[in-house]
């Protein structure tokens, strides 16, 4: 599937499930959990105009982790990560306060070099419940809305209270409460948002997510981003004549300001996908994805996701214009023996005014090996027409965990 592809392109680690492990004692929970180390290089190309010099990245993330055994129901996690730059900064790193590298003639590539503490957190798992207290990576869904950011060395962690709840048998409710956002630049955001998502599996293949999403950030200019969001999707797969397969999903939002936003805010997110799978692990799919928007009632923002999964590689829509956006996309993804390889062409307009923004080409291929390492490269290429300025990028990685 595409977004599966991505995911594992972003290198996206989810939390670990309950452990069937447990520890007899305190001693053998510390002494006896499971240890993990990952490392992710990459070296990220950027020509973009007006700049006359290109972006060079050379970058290095490292992260070592360690989760304790259950005791009494209790458990803890712990990462590290360090993101390194290789060689000389020939890019700017977009890093806030004294993480930035002052690089600035050259396009940006938000991989700022830092040594931090990712997730630090406490795991209370009682009643088909996992309370976690502390900072973690909260990913709800596809990220449209919460997300890790996992594409960026630096991934977006929360200082949180979050709950998972399974006694539903094949719904997953979460919540968390967040007092703080740490961002991929290192910036700290203090906030009191409310997340809440709920998610069913109608059968194996088809789920139904419901969610809201109160966003509360404390001061300005951030609280120019609180708004609270009421939605829902259905999406799945299904078998279609023989050896085909349908896949579809519809997504609709609603978006309005909340607590001390400034800016009136009152617009609508839809997103319909539909496609089919052919025999040899061939996927076509076409998608409409819509982020209204108008000077008058705002525009429709998504600060928590991985917004790199959407609306073209190329990042120019991270934050959503004045006029809204609507992205018209193709995808083709399939497999060549163990290699994935992925092409999708976008077509970017103006929701308000129906104005062309400007078109975009991706590609992707990922090829894994049987030693736990993982090789990959893709590309983007927007060409503008309204809205931004030429841009492509290349990427070259390389993965390892264990």
């Amino acid at each position: 599937m595409r977004l599966l592809a991505v995911l594992f392109a972003l290198g996206v680690s989810f939390p670990l499930a309950a452990q069937e492990k447990k520890a007899e004692t305190l001693k053998d929970a510390l002494a006896k959990g499971d240890p993990a180390i990952s490392l992710r290089y990459r070296y990220e190309i950027v020509d973009e105009v007006p700049f006359e010099k290109n972006a060079y990245a050379s970058t290095l993330r490292t992260t070592l982790s360690y989760r304790t055994l259950p005791f009494k129901g209790f458990s803890a996690f712990l990462e590290a990560q360090n993101v390194a730059s290789i060689g000389e900064d020939l890019f700017d790193n977009r890093g806030a306060g004294d993480l930035a590298n002052g690089v600035t003639d050259r396009p940006a590539v938000a991989d700022p070099s830092q040594t931090r503490m990712q997730q630090v957190y406490l795991r209370l798992d009682a009643l088909e419940t996992a309370f976690d207290f502390g900072r973690r990576e909260i990913i709800y869904g596809d990220h449209r809305f919460i997300g890790n950011v996992g594409w960026r060395q630096n991934h977006q962690t929360f200082d949180a209270i979050n709950l998972s709840n399974r006694t539903f048998g094949r719904a997953t409710i979460s919540y968390a409460f967040a007092d703080k956002v740490v961002q991929i630049t290192g910036a700290e955001k203090e906030m009191s948002s409310h997340l809440l998502n709920g998610l069913v599996r109608l059968d194996p293949e088809v789920s139904l997510e419901l969610y809201l999403y109160l966003l509360d950030y404390d001061a300005l200019p951030d609280s120019g981003l609180s708004s609270q969001s009421y939605g829902g999707k259905l999406s799945g797969t299904k078998p279609i004549a023989q050896k085909y397969r349908l896949h579809f999903q519809a997504q609709y939002a609603w978006q309005s300001d909340f607590a001390d936003n400034p800016v009136e805010v009152s617009a609508d997110y839809l997103h319909l996908i539909g496609g089919v799978g052919f025999p040899g692990d061939v996927n076509v799919r076409v998608g409409r994805e819509l982020l209204g928007g108008s000077p008058e009632t705002g525009a429709f923002q998504t600060p928590l996701a991985t917004v790199h999964l959407f609306n073209g590689w190329a990042d120019k829509f991270t934050t959503t214009p004045a006029d809204g956006v609507v992205d018209w996309y193709v995808s083709l993804d399939g497999k060549a023996g163990p290699l994935s390889w992925l092409v999708v062409y976008h077509d970017f307009a103006a929701d308000t005014g129906q104005g062309s923004y400007g078109t975009e080409w991706d590609a992707q291929a990922i090829y894994p090996t049987s030693w736990r390492q993982s090789f990959g490269a893709k590309l983007a290429l927007y060409r503008e027409d309204g809205f931004s300025t030429d841009t492509s990028k290349i990427w070259f990685w390389t993965e390892y965990g264990f």
